[in-house]
């Protein structure tokens, strides 16, 4: 669970280092998105890539990404997980009720992968390489499938000056500039 003042902190570092602010139904989606996959120390460390890495302020999934890595870094490591299990000599390869165990049963299970040669196992390895990251995306998309809290709705911002017959006067000022002719309705054809 991410403690709301830690994350404030990083936000508003985030929010300061890309200029831009946030009301607080983003904020709260943020939160909400991260907390269910980060950790307090796995969220600084996001925060801090991010802040070294990025141009533009990062979605909820690219901190995601700078704290566990991105689908297919997360996929690799679980493949290297079960190779070092497999060359330890342990008789468990996968724990059971995982995402490594039904990928690896996918692909042949645990004993074909023991009995694979070289070739079968650089196979088998890009097919669970392929198949756990198409997993992890869509456990990803199933879960941004939550219905979410309605946004709150807004004071209306003041609208930009309204010139002749509605036309924006800003609106004028750039038809002009652009050679592109205005036709301003009269009176009679704007009550219409």
């Amino acid at each position: 669970m991410i403690d709301h003042e830690i994350f404030l902190a990083e936000w508003a570092v985030l929010e300061d280092r890309f200029q831009t602010r946030h009301n607080q139904e983003t904020m709260a989606r943020y939160l909400e998105a991260l907390d269910a996959e980060l950790s307090v120390p796995q969220l600084k460390t996001a925060c801090v890539r991010a802040f070294r890495h990025e141009t533009f302020f990062p979605s909820p999934q690219c901190l995601i990404d700078h704290a566990l890595g991105d689908f297919l870094t997360r996929a690799e490591e679980a493949w290297d997980g079960i190779m070092s299990r497999l060359c330890g000599g342990h008789d468990v390869l996968t724990e059971p009720n995982t995402l490594e165990r039904q990928v690896l049963v996918k692909i042949g299970g645990g004993k074909m992968l023991v009995e694979a040669s070289d070739y079968g196992r650089r196979d088998m390895r890009e097919q669970f390489q392929r198949r756990y990251a198409r997993a992890l995306r869509e456990k990803d998309a199933a879960q941004g499938a939550v219905t979410l809290k309605p946004v709150a709705p807004e004071a209306e911002l003041p609208r930009a000056l309204e010139g002749p017959r509605g036309k924006t006067v800003n609106f004028l000022k750039m038809a002009s500039r652009a050679g592109i002719a205005v036709t301003v309705p009269s009176a009679d054809q704007a009550a219409d």
